[in-house]
Order: C-alpha cells, then sequence, then structure tokens
C-alpha cells in the first residue's frame, strides 16, 4: 500500500476562529516525518499500478461509472504526475457579522512552491506587511495547501464509502456529472478536526459528504464541495465546507495542469450555520520551476 506522504497536496487546511486554533486536517500526510496523533489518521492509497482493478471495482455498478473509473485512475496517479510548480496565493478573510452577511477582516498574501513534495511559503504578508514566521503565524483564519490531498482522499484504503451518481448539472457546471461520496464518522480516516492549541485542543474526526462535478467527455475535475455531516455535540465547531474549483491551467511553458484556482471554506460554530468565518483563497501564476532567459543584442557602435 502507498502511504499518503505527500506534505504538498494539502498537508493541512486550517482554520483559527475568534475563540481558539481549529485545524482541519488529512493526517498521515507527512507519516514518514511524523507519526498521525490518532490511529483514525493512518491513511494509505492503492498503488498506481493497481489503480485500474481498483477503480473498476469503484466504478463497478454507478451511473456513468466509466467517467468515475478514468477519474479515479487519474486521482491516483496525481502526486507522481505533478510537476514542481509555483504559485501566488491570496486569502481574504470574513468574519460574520449578521445572518450570511460578512465583513472583511483581512488578507493574506504568500508565494508558494511545490517541489518533490514539499510545500514551501514566502514573502508571507496580513494586509501587505511582511511577518517573522510562517503563514501559521499569521493569526485569525489561515489555510495551507490546498493542492490535491481532497482528491486523494475520496480513494483511501482503510476509508470505507459509498460512491453514487448524483445528477448532471444544469447550472454552473452545465452538463457536468456529479458524484457524491458518504462517509460516516466510525469510516472516516482521512479528514480531522482540531480545536485549541496544546493541552486543550479538542480533535474530531467527522463524519462528511463530498461531491465531485467531472467533465464527461475526459473526466477532469471541475469543482468539488465537501462539508461535515456528523459532529459530536460537545465539540466546539457545529459546521465545516469547504468548495474548491479547478481549472486546466498554464503552467508557461506550452503545458497545462488541473490545478485549483479558488477554495472557499467556512467554518461555523453555531447551529444553523451561525457565527461563521469565511476564507476565500485564490491562485494564480502558477508555472513549472524554471529559468527564463531573455537575450538582447545591441548594435554595434560607430568607430
Amino acid at each position: 500500500m502507498r502511504p499518503l506522504i505527500q506534505c504538498a497536496f494539502s498537508a493541512a487546511l486550517r482554520v483559527v476562529a475568534a475563540t481558539g486554533l481549529v485545524l482541519l486536517a488529512m493526517t498521515g500526510i507527512c507519516a514518514e516525518a511524523q507519526a498521525p496523533k490518532s490511529p483514525k489518521g493512518i491513511a494509505s492509497l492503492p498503488p498506481v499500478e493497481d489503480s485500474p482493478i481498483y477503480c473498476a471495482a469503484v466504478s463497478r455498478g454507478v451511473e456513468h461509472g466509466e467517467v468515475l473509473k478514468k477519474f479515479c485512475e487519474w486521482a491516483l496517479s496525481l502526486n507522481e504526475r505533478l510537476p514542481n510548480i509555483l504559485s501566488e496565493q491570496k486569502t481574504s478573510r470574513f468574519v460574520e457579522v449578521r445572518d450570511k452577511q460578512y465583513r472583511a477582516r483581512d488578507s493574506v498574501t504568500a508565494n508558494v512552491s511545490y517541489e518533490n513534495g514539499e510545500v514551501r511559503y514566502s514573502d508571507v504578508r496580513v494586509n501587505g506587511k511582511a511577518i517573522k514566521g510562517s503563514i501559521e503565524h499569521t493569526g485569525g483564519t489561515w489555510s495551507t495547501g490546498e493542492y490535491g490531498t481532497d482528491i486523494e482522499a475520496l480513494f483511501v484504503l482503510e476509508q470505507k464509502f459509498e460512491m453514487s451518481f448524483l445528477k448532471i448539472d444544469n447550472d454552473q457546471y452545465k452538463g457536468a456529472l456529479v458524484f457524491q461520496q458518504t462517509i460516516t464518522q466510525d469510516d472516516n480516516r482521512s479528514w480531522e478536526l482540531r480545536y485549541g492549541k496544546d493541552l486543550s485542543e479538542k480533535t474530531l474526526f467527522p463524519g462528511f459528504t463530498t461531491r465531485i462535478w467531472l467533465d464527461p467527455t475526459n473526466a477532469r475535475l471541475l469543482h468539488m464541495e465537501k462539508e461535515t455531516a456528523e459532529m459530536d455535540k460537545k465539540f466546539p465547531i457545529r459546521f465545516v465546507e469547504k468548495l474548491t474549483t479547478y481549472a486546466d491551467t498554464p503552467l508557461g511553458d506550452g503545458t497545462s495542469f488541473i490545478l485549483p484556482i479558488e477554495c472557499v471554506t467556512i467554518n461555523c460554530e453555531a447551529e444553523g450555520k451561525k457565527h461563521c468565518t469565511l476564507n476565500d483563497l485564490t491562485f494564480s501564476h502558477w508555472r513549472k520551476f524554471g529559468a527564463a532567459h531573455r537575450i538582447v543584442t545591441e548594435p554595434t557602435g560607430q568607430q
């Protein structure tokens, strides 16, 4: 079995609410470097060479299963195919002031690089002002590394799930095939929520639902929505939703890759999706590692 060790692929989505730290994490991502805190966090993927058999089993009996199978095989080869890339990231952070009305809090910008399975952040700024430390030290609500773990998490071996065809989208992603995956709290091995810090930290593996929008012609991922379902009543967070939009993105050298272009995360501390914070994370200027060369020839002066 292939462990999920690619830290660059969304090692963690972290959200800090006004009352404390909330961590939404794919645990086990850095299994070789740091053991997961809970046995439930152990997560592995089928070997790439076994993906045709595995994906055939996952899609068997599902309407439009041939599209789902093709997407599954792409997802399981994602880590091996993703090149070393750079991006500019901006997070606009908001706090709910009344029902579904948000006030801007601040913005965080950073340069992000993915190189050989690791994500690095540089030139981190809050409202344009450089800070000391990494993106974790920006305070407020922050998130890191939404690159691909959510995609791979759909097919974690240790996680029982149900995958079904939901509908054909007639709205924003007109014609896209929408598939839904449901995972119970007992079966969750991939999504962990943490609240508080140090000795006061509380953790939860919630039940959740994931929906994916796939292009029916080539099985490309267009959009993903992930939201909590089963939540322990004693846990301080009542609801989390994550909406990620993907696109076939040029990398500046004539090639392209399916990458996230926007991710909106909503985190609520009260029933009825109230007392929420919202992060709007956008990515721009995706490009491969490399240097641009320019040769300037000046005319020789007259003697």
